[in-house]
């Protein structure tokens, strides 16, 4: 609240309030992948519908590629509000509509936003590396949006719970059983945006490029923690913290659960 004061930044073009929308907007599309990643994986005491992982990935990818997008304008209002000539102009509605995450990796087209390498160089660094995910996020965002599913296949979890059967009163029959598995990995269309006519040689390739969620969801993950270093927030959140799996790093964001933290 301070840095908005006259006797430190002021607030030409109210960057703050812009700058605390888009940081929250950021902060529930993160809880967003948490819980929508929670409960394909997770064992609950319901049946499952066959469409399940379908509606739960669109939801997924709606909440990542959104994440960024919030991101991206909260760090844009925060720039604007240092220097207001080198980010996106957020008093302008037409301005406005071309702040996205290309701002800070460029594009084919058009170069990043100036502001960025001079303020925020490491963030731009840790995102230029990870241009292959922003572009994955985007893409099955979009095509899980307009086209069609982006789910592939998989296997499902065969580690339910001491006694869940029993309280559940399924009897010891394996197909009535596995109405209730979560799933265990699932596997993504690789390179969706591709025509039909060229899927079915992507999916032959699929035990050589294999892009299981759970990968993705730890990209995000280790996108998030390149955010929060990038700010200088990381060295007092999490010391010396590795994410080796998606399971372990959504496990410590929602202890208590009973997301798996090893595959079955």
């Amino acid at each position: 609240m301070l840095a908005r004061q006259e006797y430190n930044l002021g607030n030409p073009g109210k960057w703050f309030s812009n700058f605390r929308k888009g940081l929250n907007g950021f902060g529930s599309r993160l809880l967003g992948v948490e819980t929508h990643y929670r409960q394909v994986h997770e064992w609950q005491p319901r049946l499952r519908h066959p469409e399940e992982p379908e509606y739960h990935l669109a939801t997924i990818f709606f909440h990542m590629d959104s994440a960024l997008e919030c991101f991206t304008y909260a760090l844009n209002a925060l720039g604007y509000g240092f220097a207001p000539d080198q980010f996106v102009d957020i008093t302008s509605e037409k301005a406005l509509r071309a702040i996205a995450p290309t701002n800070i990796i460029g594009s084919d087209s058009r170069a990043p936003v100036k502001g960025y390498e001079l303020f925020f160089p490491e963030l731009q660094r840790h995102w230029k590396d990870s241009r292959e995910l922003i572009a994955q996020i985007m893409d099955l965002h979009d095509v899980s949006k307009h086209r069609s599913t982006i789910f592939v296949g998989g296997r499902m979890r065969n580690d339910a719970p001491s006694g869940f059967f029993e309280y559940m009163q399924v009897p010891d029959d394996r197909a009535r059983r596995s109405d209730f598995a979560p799933m265990a990995e699932i596997i993504l269309m690789p390179e969706p945006k591709l025509p039909s006519t060229m899927h079915v040689l992507v999916t032959s390739a699929l035990q050589r490029h294999d892009q299981p969620e759970d990968l993705v969801v730890r990209k995000l993950g280790e996108l998030e923690l390149g955010i929060y270093a990038a700010t200088g927030r990381l060295q007092r959140l999490l010391p010396e913290w590795q994410l080796p799996s998606a399971q372990i790093w959504l496990a410590w964001r929602n202890r208590g659960t009973n997301v798996p933290t090893d595959r079955p």
